[in-house]
């Protein structure tokens, strides 16, 4: 973030980050296809910490995609 568009005062909007599980649920999909998905390279995951995390947005672009290939 520039020094310009810091405000006091607000604290920048994170994209939620979502475990394996939860990425399972959004998906209606089992745990192991989310990590094969993380693992093809089809699905981008965090992996700064010991577990996966998906940000939020992956997920929509996922279902974006799947969407306009249904179509």
């Amino acid at each position: 973030m520039l020094s310009s568009e810091f405000q006091w005062g607000r604290v920048p909007t994170l994209d939620r980050q979502l475990s394996v599980r939860e990425t399972a649920e959004a998906l209606d999909l089992c745990e192991k296809t989310v990590l094969r998905l993380i693992d093809s390279r089809l699905l981008r995951a965090s992996t700064a910490f010991r577990h996966f995390l998906i940000p939020r947005s992956e997920i929509i672009r996922v279902l974006e995609q799947t969407n306009q290939a249904d179509q």
